[in-house]
């Protein structure tokens, strides 16, 4: 057996373990990019080397789940680069200022090292520091937006407990104002923001998490839609705004193509390479200004295909840029 395949059948039974509600097929085949027939032979390998796997009905569906006891200890131990990166998870954390965040990897990374064999931890150790010491972090330029950690806590307490919250929240235009709503979760970006609905409403809106204050968790029922998916949310934008999505298509030219390739401009991209060398991106979202201030940072080497209205946003914004600094002495 080839050591890549082994590797995998080792992350499958990782899964399978570390799983409560089981794993279907079809979750393999997706995990490891196999087909259905390879995601079985997978499973049975695991089940011939590890013990009989446990099978839940799930309707037409089943899930399969390995007992703990089932792995060996050796399976289960973290490696130094595994251990290594979840230290430098939370040293990049620290530089973002991301205190509430960073404190939970911290004692995860800690409790880890505490169940390692007083061997097995001497060993590590040594690999440990070298990888830490050989990798740094270059600090963001700019102001760095602290979340206050009760913040954090609290809308995953109600996340968790499905409860309404109350904050004040003040926006830009305005003075502080009392919100009651119903968390739908949390979006990580440049700045954090929280989807939820008011209680008075029926469509989630964005609540930046720096601009809450006087967060309290409530003992009403604050129930998001079965149907409401976080991740189908996010990709309908560039960024974050949510707007009606359009099919948006840029061209790189020949000079910033390369670089233009080692994008993720959006998880729905399509890239076609020109026989002049260009690069054509194709993908459908909204957030028209985010994405209009992220093609400012390629300058003119890139140009808006479609649609014609991120054209127009496009020379709104360079315009008014335009017109700031030309009056300016």
């Amino acid at each position: 057996m080839r050591l890549e395949k082994l590797s995998d059948l080792l992350d499958l039974a990782r899964l399978l373990s570390g799983s409560a509600e089981g794993v279907t097929l079809d979750e393999i085949a997706d995990q490891f990019k196999v087909g259905r027939r390879t995601a079985e032979r997978m499973r049975d390998a695991v089940e011939q080397s590890f013990g009989p796997l446990e099978i839940i009905e799930d309707g037409r569906k089943k899930r399969f789940r390995l007992s703990a006891r089932g792995m060996a200890t050796f399976a289960n131990s973290p490696s130094s680069e595994e251990i290594a990166d979840l230290d430098n998870a939370v040293r990049q954390l620290d530089l973002l200022n991301e205190t509430a965040r960073s404190k939970n990897l911290r004692r995860l990374s800690a409790k880890i090292k505490s169940h390692l064999r007083e061997a097995d931890r001497r060993r590590l150790s040594t690999d440990i520091e070298a990888i830490l010491r050989s990798e740094g972090f270059a600090r963001r330029v700019g102001p760095m937006r602290a979340v206050d950690e009760k913040i954090f806590s609290s809308i995953r307490l109600a996340l968790l407990s499905q409860k309404v919250i109350s904050f004040y929240y003040a926006p830009e235009s305005s003075g502080k104002k009392l919100h009651r709503v119903v968390p739908y979760g949390i979006l990580f970006g440049t700045k954090y923001y929280l989807i939820a609905r008011s209680v008075k409403k029926d469509d989630p809106v964005l609540f930046r998490l720096d601009r809450v204050s006087r967060i309290s968790v409530t003992e009403e029922a604050g129930i998001p839609p079965e149907d409401f998916d976080i991740e189908e949310y996010a990709n309908r934008s560039f960024g974050v705004f949510q707007e009606e999505p359009d099919d948006v298509s840029l061209r790189f030219k020949r000079s910033a193509a390369g670089e233009a390739q080692t994008f993720m401009f959006h998880p729905s991209q399509k890239m076609k390479i020109g026989k002049d060398g260009s690069v054509t991106v194709s993908f459908r979202a909204g957030g028209y200004l985010q994405i209009v201030q992220h093609l400012m940072t390629w300058g003119d080497s890139v140009e808006i295909l479609a649609p014609q209205k991120l054209k127009d946003l496009m020379l709104v914004e360079v315009r008014k840029l335009y017109q700031h600094y030309s009056t300016q002495n």
